[in-house]
């Protein structure tokens, strides 16, 4: 097959499939071996799509080029969720997104095999570039927050996709507390965590990148989407898929506080899952407010999101690793019932509901729901945390060992709070 100048990027979204630099004037995408990307899987035609490259001489002696993607399958080609239909064909540009078998939906990235074009004809190169961009290259934004956004994004040499959050520096100055350390504060002791944990539930810190105007960290990329997102699109989980889900979060746990680390901000937006095809592979993120425990085993500021907070964050001076264990007890009500037991929409506020572990098990939810479940879930969302699990002591509880017939009644062994 002819070849011309590398023309542009096939970003693959999907970390079993490799991103592909196109040079071909003719490259094709199937389930056969023949394909210059091959996907195995039935649902995918043997030569699913082709993407074709023409150039054509117009006036002037000038050279227009011409980049198309045609839809040879039957199970659906889609351009930025639009179906292109069987031996259709539409113009391919800078940014697009190609998915098969179904379309982007609700604006989540649930396709399997979703890639991203690149077109390199078009990008300039950016003079005087930092060593980051000589490294990456760039591709759309991912999330944005307050902290600045997050990034999707190769490495020129490897086509690796990774995730790369951008923190302008002007976000580390806060004229409240006299300066930027606050801010600056919250970021470096982030990198000084990530880069010390080396957990398969963790995502991992691979490079800092820091120069004049902007902190870059380049993390590892996941592309299931978040833990909030799959509750949203199962309404709810099965037990036995929560129980494997959350054994893996309750061992991620352990792990920080074994090493005096304090998560803070647990919640399902912070869980992320390594791939759509596994509902319990976790890996835990945002460490921005996690903190290393003093020798008193407390930490003082008070963050965290208002739903998953323990009721010592609102109230002490002071509090400790328990506070991550109430919130597991939140997402584990959540994990099985798709609700939230704290939110704004009861007559008594917020915070007075965390206070007084004012929550409920409504029985058309909870019915077929195992006593010993329930159970785990009262001994984690306690008022006093002396009275709270551990993150050990819940490893071997009945329901997560799947030993839920030793317990038949919800309240066994609760103490009042």
């Amino acid at each position: 097959m002819s070849k011309t100048q590398p023309f542009g990027k096939l970003i693959s979204l999907n970390i079993k499939i490799k991103s592909l630099l196109l040079t071909k004037k003719i490259t094709t995408i199937g389930r056969s071996s023949s394909n210059d990307i091959q996907i195995h899987d039935a649902k995918i035609s043997k030569k699913h799509c082709i993407i074709q490259f023409k150039e054509k001489k117009i006036q002037d002696k000038k050279t227009k080029y011409f980049i198309k993607i045609i839809d040879n399958s039957s199970n659906g080609v889609f351009v930025n969720s639009r179906l292109i239909g069987t031996k259709k064909s539409v113009e391919l540009k800078h940014g697009y997104e190609i998915t098969f078998v179904k379309p982007r939906q609700n604006g989540r990235p649930i396709p399997q095999y979703r890639f991203f074009f690149h077109d390199l004809k078009l990008v300039k190169e950016v003079e005087n570039k930092n060593e980051i961009q000589k490294n990456y290259q760039f591709c759309w934004e991912l999330d944005e927050g307050g902290y600045g956004k997050v990034f999707l994004a190769t490495r020129n040499e490897t086509f690796e996709t990774v995730a790369i959050k951008t923190i302008p520096k002007d976000k580390f100055y806060d004229p409240k507390k006299e300066g930027w350390q606050s801010q600056k504060v919250k970021y470096v002791n982030e990198i000084n965590i990530l880069k010390d944990l080396q957990h398969p539930n963790i995502i991992k810190l691979e490079e800092v990148y820091d120069t004049e105007n902007t902190l870059y960290l380049v993390m590892e990329y996941v592309d299931g989407g978040d833990l909030f997102y799959r509750i949203s699109d199962k309404q709810k989980y099965a037990e036995d898929e929560a129980r494997e889900l959350f054994k893996n979060l309750l061992e991620t746990i352990k792990y920080l506080h074994g090493k005096g680390i304090v998560h803070r901000d647990l919640k399902p937006d912070n869980i992320l899952l390594s791939n759509k095809e596994s509902d319990t592979d976790i890996k835990v993120c945002d460490f921005g407010f996690a903190r290393t425990v003093s020798e008193s085993g407390l930490v003082s500021t008070k963050v965290g999101t208002n739903n998953y907070r323990a009721p010592e964050t609102l109230t002490k001076g002071s509090f400790g690793k328990e506070c991550d264990l109430w919130s597991c007890g939140v997402i584990l009500y959540i994990l099985l019932s798709g609700l939230m037991p704290f939110h704004n929409k009861k007559r008594i506020p917020l915070h007075q509901q965390i206070l007084w572990a004012s929550y409920s098990f409504p029985e058309d939810v909870f019915e077929k729901i195992s006593p010993a479940a329930i159970n785990l879930i009262r001994k984690l969302i306690q008022v006093n945390p002396e009275k709270r699990l551990t993150a050990e002591q819940a490893l071997n509880h009945p329901w997560i060992l799947n030993q839920s017939e030793q317990i038949t009644d919800p309240m066994e062994g609760i103490e009042q709070n």
